[in-house]
This record gives structure tokens, sequence and C-alpha cells, in this order.
């Protein structure tokens, strides 16, 4: 795990708090209102930047019968942006393939073993974190570090985190 260190002034960080509660294009997969990244950090447990190594599906049984699909994967974090310091998390999502069937859910990211993503998660559950508000807990990064399908930066994200932290 690295840490890292970084001086922003107020106005730069203020510019990016006032960038990110406007959604900086973090849009989520459903038509629904999205957090802005500001949001997403104060709500989450933990962020984190972390590779997905591992990722199997299995059958479960929900709270209301329905037979589903539901994904496991375990990561291996780089960098924590927020929460308590680990090496790897283990995070489920509601969703997945097995068996030759498909289960996307609205608004849950899909999760694929090399997945690496800036992970917003909630206050894990018997061991196991889920993403918070669903997909929009789910950041994936691109091979440049850039959020995909944004102008978002790693950089800019943990400036976020980094704000956030200090309470402003």
């Amino acid at each position: 795990m690295k840490g890292w260190s970084v001086y922003w002034s107020p106005v730069a960080a203020a510019i990016l708090i006032g960038l990110s509660s406007a959604g900086m294009g973090l849009e989520a997969s459903s038509a629904a209102q999205t957090s802005s990244l500001n949001e997403r950090i104060k709500g989450a447990d933990k962020v984190v930047v972390a590779t997905a190594r591992e990722v199997a599906s299995s059958w479960r049984t929900n709270e209301y019968g329905d037979r589903i699909i539901v994904t496991r994967a375990h990561l291996e974090i780089e960098e924590v942006l927020k929460g308590a310091g680990t090496d790897s998390v283990v995070m489920e999502v509601t969703g997945g393939t097995l068996d030759g069937i498909t289960l996307r859910v609205s608004g849950q990211a899909v999760m694929s073993v090399g997945d690496r993503a800036v992970y917003f998660l909630e206050r894990p559950q018997g061991g196991v974190s889920k993403p918070y508000h669903r997909g929009e807990g789910v950041l994936k990064l691109d091979s440049n570090n850039f959020v995909r399908g944004s102008a978002v930066s790693l950089g800019e994200v943990r400036m976020a985190a980094l704000y956030a932290s200090r309470g402003k």
C-alpha cells in the first residue's frame, strides 16, 4: 500500500469540490440522480484505489425469495483515500454470469478480474463490503488514470478525498 501527500491551495480545492458537486460527468448506469464525488467520499465508509484480483459469482436467494446471481470480488488495495488501512477487501455486487446465465442489474457495477477502480465502500457486514450507492460506488479507471468516460483524473479524486478528510 502506498501513501500520498499533496498540497492543494484552498482555491484549487474549492474549484474541484464545486465541479464535483456539479457531477463532473460521473454518471451512473441508471437514469436516477447521481451523487457528486464529494457526496460519495463523505458517505462511504472507505474509499480505496484497488484492482479486482478474483471475481466469483454464485446463486443466492434474496430476502424476497428470488434466486439471483451475486458476484464477489477480492480487491487488492494499492491506496486508501479514506478509512482504515488494509491490504485487501471483499466486495459483493448483485449480478454477474453463472451457468451460462447473465444477470445485469440497473445501476450496479459489472465486475471483472483486473478492474482497477476507485471503490467507495459501505461498512462491511460479515466481512463483505458493498459499493456505496450501488454502481456509483465504483469508478473504473483507464490506463491513463482517468475515470472511464469522463475527464476526471485519479489525482482529482485524491484531492477531493484529501479535502473532504479535512472537513472542508
